[in-house]
């Protein structure tokens, strides 16, 4: 298969999809034990995908994997000391994929690549903000769905 990007392009976001070990070391050492499964999950999925970028499983996975966990690490922060922030820094990086692509199509492959890297370095940002402050349970958070 061909991949969907340059070399030179890719390799950046293969590289930059390493900095999930940051947001998954610093789960470990706030003992975070459950969400550092996350970025976790994030980086191995990254890392597959980014290595040689074809539309193929790989990428679906990708997806599937950030989609299912973001909505969750949201839910969670919601009543976390860090809520507001960590929801700014949240919705600045998710709103960065559709303007990325937006450049992919447009063949400004620099422009999107960088904006993909953005999008990685803010999401590892929300992590660290988000892992920093005290979390509740699940049964305890205000919205939760098991009271």
């Amino acid at each position: 298969m061909i991949p969907c990007y340059e070399r030179k392009y890719y390799i950046c976001l293969y590289y930059s999809s390493h900095l999930f070990i940051v947001s998954f070391l610093y789960a470990l050492y706030r003992k975070q034990y459950h969400f550092s499964m996350i970025p976790c999950a994030i980086f191995f999925t990254s890392i597959h995908y980014w290595k040689y970028p074809t539309n193929s499983y790989r990428r679906y996975l990708d997806i599937l994997v950030v989609n299912t966990t973001l909505p969750y690490q949201v839910y969670r922060s919601t009543d976390t000391k860090y809520a507001n922030l960590h929801f700014v820094i949240c919705l600045s990086a998710t709103s960065l994929f559709p303007i990325s692509i937006y450049f992919y199509n447009k063949k400004h492959h620099w422009l999107s690549t960088c904006l993909h890297m953005s999008l990685h370095i803010l999401s590892n940002a929300a992590n660290i903000v988000l892992y920093s402050g005290q979390i509740k349970t699940v049964s305890s958070c205000s919205i939760s769905l098991f009271k």
